[in-house]
């Protein structure tokens, strides 16, 4: 299904100039209105809104324009201004692959749009949120934020946005299989897209239904599709989407078997995405044109389309498992390489023994002229020499060709070996990506938190595809329940322990009038020694990490217990620390019933839960781990701020101090819950 994603991107772009167009404006219409524009703040939009359409044939360009527009904007604190140039420079870092970046840019527009009341701007960011989460592969997330922007765009009756909400609900459906609902979803938004003349909407609408009828297989539709897409693209002049229906179109004819036709629009997409950096198309045209090289023969071009993929997808994949590719394939290269260096001496040892054979001849052809009135019997022994030469010369020939069948089946078995370890890769990789949907889903909805407190974050990051942290919450009578927690290991045996764990707690307090939190933690620990069947001479470490509070708005009243994960609390500035027990979920050495600590808290007092992902980080310049105390000191500063700020700035920390050169040492969870 990873085919249908490419088009999802551009479909929540819409232009920030203050007149409306049916059509979508080219950059040297656009050139003209800046150049012609009567004051600062309309020039100022006309500049953004031929940056944000840059986005499409030239990323990098488009985000430097978009830097001279911020500060531009923030000069004439024009605010709508700023958020529209973050709005069109999270777009171009999409492009990009650069979705953390993206994500930033999006909430610091949404947060701006929030403060002048602009909803269509609200609307658009909930669907670049969207995007993005649909192509980390979290679905319900996505679905969330297309709903609100979908209800948003209805509510002001907004066609053109409610074109893309329904496109790109329809690009769920299609990656869920339900294909009929799929279309249904997606002609709807082609209707629309028709009506405003939305050019570039009435192409992306194509793309998709081309993409649904191809994963059914009926590739006559899929055909016509694409190449109306092509058609609607080619006259707006549009690399991005022109580029998406070349690759739908190479598609339904490799699908035909109609391969030099699917060659010749595979390079044409190859080559825009290449000039504009859409790396995530380009793998996926990379990917498809190996399969095609490989299936009809063309192996040279196959493994050299395979080399371009996997340097591609080295700023989209885990780097660890892209290194092990590339060292398999150099490995690969290098045995090939030398059995062809074996092979080109054998055939070099052959010639010179030609070439030898062929200065006997003519020697003893002389000798033979000279003295052909000598004795027979000279005569018959040059006979003999020769017949013996070319016995050897004979033998010699045979043994060559045997050698070079030899390697022609070492070369044979070395493809398959390599076709099944990329086989396995693949089965491997889209099992964990199933299972972080599996894990995600059984993670609680945030919103709950916002009945009980005025404002909170939660930073959920995980080292791998899977989590080996967690957090929980309840509500229970007049309180809420909230947990956060750090299973042993990471990955996947991480994120088995903490689905587990999930299972316990809600067994453990749904099950049963339990709410204390200390009562809660000795049943959890029993559960977890019975599953593990844990005794005192078990070596083995299974076992979770987790803080646990109750807490009674009414009455304001916290009651808290913990097994190594302390609670943090901020109170005018100042972070003071309530203990756990330095006992985990599991075995211990000394176990002994959970304390219970109860707190009374204040207005505007700020709760810290966390693991240990960010004090343990190393730092990629001293090889150091960041440490607690350091963490603590850094919430101190930062504690003033609003928490979705605290969020971006403790995300903004972390990339600092490990570095992009370095990887993420452990899974990552942090709680902030303002009273």
């Amino acid at each position: 299904m990873a085919r249908c994603k490419y088009c999802c991107l551009v479909v929540f772009i819409v232009f920030l100039i203050g007149k409306t167009y049916s059509q979508t404006p080219t950059l040297d219409s656009i050139q003209v209105l800046i150049d012609n524009a009567q004051n600062d703040t309309l020039r100022l939009r006309y500049k953004i809104s031929y940056a944000a359409e840059l986005a499409y044939v030239n990323p990098s360009n488009s985000k430097k324009n978009l830097d001279e527009a911020i500060h531009e904007a923030q000069l004439l604190k024009f605010r709508q201004g700023e958020a529209d140039a973050l709005y069109s420079k999270a777009i171009a870092e999409a492009f990009e692959g650069n979705y953390q970046e993206s994500m930033t840019l999006m909430i610091n527009a949404t947060s701006i749009y929030q403060e002048i009341g602009k909803e269509s701007g609200v609307a658009k960011c909930y669907g670049g949120i969207g995007n993005i989460y649909y192509f980390l592969n979290n679905f319900p997330k996505a679905v969330e934020y297309y709903e609100n922007a979908l209800k948003i765009y209805e509510k002001n009756n907004e066609e053109t946005g409610i074109a893309s909400c329904l496109g790109n609900l329809g690009l769920i459906f299609q990656e869920t299989y339900q294909f009929d609902k799929a279309l249904k979803y997606q002609y709807k938004g082609l209707e629309l897209e028709k009506k405003k003349d939305n050019k570039r909407g009435i192409a992306i609408s194509y793309i998709s239904i081309s993409s649904i009828f191809l994963s059914m297989d009926n590739l006559s539709e899929a055909k016509k599709n694409a190449k109306e897409a092509i058609r609607v693209s080619a006259a707006l002049m549009d690399s991005s989407t022109l580029s998406d229906g070349y690759l739908r179109l190479a598609e339904c004819y490799r699908k035909l078997g109609v391969m030099d036709s699917a060659q010749i629009y595979l390079n044409k997409t190859i080559d825009i995405n290449y000039k504009i950096k859409a790396y995530h198309q380009l793998a996926y045209a990379l990917e498809t044109q190996t399969n095609l090289y490989d299936s009809i023969g063309k192996y040279s071009l196959a493994l050299k389309a395979h080399r371009d993929l996997l340097r591609i997808k080295d700023t989209l994949l885990n780097s660890e498992k892209t290194s092990q590719i590339i060292e398999l394939q150099t490995k690969f290269d290098t045995e090939k390489k030398e059995k062809e260096n074996q092979l080109l001496t054998e055939q070099n040892r052959r010639q010179e023994i030609t070439l030898y054979s062929l200065a006997i001849l003519v020697i003893l052809g002389t000798g033979l002229a000279l003295n052909i009135y000598n004795s027979r019997r000279k005569i018959r022994n040059a006979n003999l020499t020769l017949i013996s030469l070319n016995s050897e010369l004979q033998q010699q020939k045979e043994e060559v060709l045997t050698q070079a069948e030899n390697l022609q089946q070492a070369n044979f078995a070395i493809q398959k070996q390599k076709e099944l370890i990329e086989f396995n890769h693949r089965k491997i990789t889209d099992s964990i990506a199933y299972a972080s949907i599996i894990q995600t889903a059984m993670l609680p909805s945030e919103d709950i938190i916002g009945n009980y407190f005025s404002d909170y974050f939660v930073f959920y990051k995980p080292r791998d595809v899977v989590s080996g942290d967690f957090y929980w919450i309840k509500e229970k009578d007049d309180s809420v329940i909230i947990a956060v927690a750090d299973c042993t290991g990471h990955g996947v045996p991480g994120s088995l322990l903490s689905i587990m764990g999930i299972s316990y707690l809600n067994e453990i307090v749904g099950a049963s009038n339990l709410s204390q939190p200390d009562k809660v933690l000795d049943e959890l620990r029993l559960a977890v020694k019975s599953i593990f069947r844990q005794s005192p001479n078990d070596l083995r470490k299974e076992g979770i990490e987790i803080a646990m509070f109750s807490y009674n708005p009414k009455t304001n009243k916290l009651i808290f217990s913990g097994a190594k994960i302390s609670l943090w609390i901020c109170r005018n500035g100042k972070i003071q620390e309530f203990p756990a027990d330095k006992m985990s979920i599991g075995l211990s050495m000394k176990e002994s019933a959970f304390n219970l600590t109860e707190v009374s808290l204040e207005v505007n007092d700020i709760i810290y839960l966390f693991t240990d992902g960010i004090s343990d980080q190393l730092s990629y310049e001293t090889g150091k781990k960041y440490l607690r105390k350091n963490y603590i000191e850094f919430l101190t500063r930062i504690s003033y701020l609003p928490l979705s700020n605290q969020k971006i700035s403790i995300n903004e920390m972390l990339q600092n101090w490990k570095g992009k050169n370095c990887d993420q040492t452990d899974d990552i969870l942090v709680l902030g819950l303002k009273v």
